[in-house]
């Protein structure tokens, strides 16, 4: 027989008297302690268990039976027939493990941005129209004339010559189908400099083709920009970088919205660092476009470190700052 203590409410009553509540084996028995009645009766539900709080035992009557001795209800609670409780209960006892949960949960976030990130950027990358990409290259193109660049200041032979050459790497480059735009800026204040933008348009500056000695030298840093094209590293890196909300769009179809958010964030591209994989792996490329062109694939090699020797005087935003670790990197290509 298991007793509680408690108190007793009538029905529509804010007034209580002290009362027992007792299991006598299958039997719920009521006992007034005013009067030392007793009555058989029924539960019709508990209140869950939240720390030192009393519990309501709603009866079939209509009176409630209020009890702080929360193990004794626990107690008798599978006889009571009216389901599961204890959940809030379970909850706070959780806390002692709320450590390790956190602990799970920083663990989970670190993986999807580690990995989860890149292959949803590389989805949205792919599914992205070359049309939309297209609208992307025009409008940033826009935003960085007005805040970096100026009109190129190279001659129209010398710029027919370079995109001429530049359409010969194309070919072996696996972009005939669709090739890129290669446009000509005066650097300013990033000096020397390339880099492709999303759609595919890849842009040099003329102080980069004075810093060559030669067009193949010039030819070997756009093979690296093909590489990048080639691997939609400038489209993945900033869906990486824009977040989720970006590449949903891109699931969504709401191209309008990712042409928005790029190009109202283009000048940011002067800025993003690739990852180190992707400088890689461009550079994997640029020595297999370079090889297949009859070029020297060791003068990008030759290019980095004179970008490398050239980068106090053309700023933070020089090609070489936003391409690391370039020192193992001319390694690697002249190995």
């Amino acid at each position: 027989m298991t007793a509680i203590e408690g108190r007793i409410f009538e029905k529509g009553s804010a007034a209580s008297d002290p009362a027992i509540l007792v299991l006598d084996g299958t039997e719920l028995v009521l006992r007034a302690l005013a009067d030392g009645q007793e009555m058989l009766v029924n539960v019709v539900s508990v209140s869950p268990r939240i720390a030192q709080i009393s519990r309501k035992i709603s009866l079939a009557d209509g009176r409630i039976f209020e009890t702080l001795d929360n193990d004794g209800v626990d107690a008798i609670y599978p006889a009571l027939g009216v389901g599961e409780t204890g959940r809030v209960h379970r909850l706070e006892a959780f806390r002692s493990h709320l450590v390790w949960v956190i602990m799970a949960t920083v663990g989970l976030v670190y993986v999807v941005i580690v990995h989860g990130l890149p292959i949803a950027a590389r989805v949205a990358a792919n599914i992205t129209p070359q049309s939309v990409m297209t609208i992307v290259d025009a409008g940033v193109l826009e935003t960085v004339d007005r805040t970096i660049f100026s009109k190129s200041a190279l001659p129209d032979a010398r710029r027919i010559q370079l995109s001429n050459r530049f359409m010969d790497l194309q070919k072996v480059a696996g972009l005939a189908a669709k090739p890129s735009k290669l446009m000509f800026r005066t650097g300013d204040q990033v000096g020397a400099n390339a880099f492709a933008l999303p759609g595919g348009t890849v842009v040099v500056t003329d102080e980069l083709v004075k810093l060559a000695a030669n067009d193949d030298e010039i030819l070997s840093v756009l093979a690296h920009e093909l590489g990048h094209v080639v691997g939609q590293h400038s489209l993945r890196q900033i869906y990486r970088v824009m977040g989720f909300w970006v590449m949903v769009a891109a699931f969504g179809g709401d191209s309008g919205q990712i042409v928005e958010d790029v190009v109202a964030h283009g000048s940011l591209l002067m800025s993003l660092s690739y990852s180190r994989q992707f400088e890689l792996d461009a550079d994997s490329a640029a020595m297999v476009f370079m090889t297949k062109a009859g070029l020297n694939p060791s003068l990008l090699a030759t290019m980095l470190e004179k970008l490398t020797a050239d980068c106090k005087s053309c700023g933070d935003s020089n090609w070489y700052a936003s391409h690391p670790a370039v020192s193992e990197r001319v390694k690697r290509l002249r190995n």
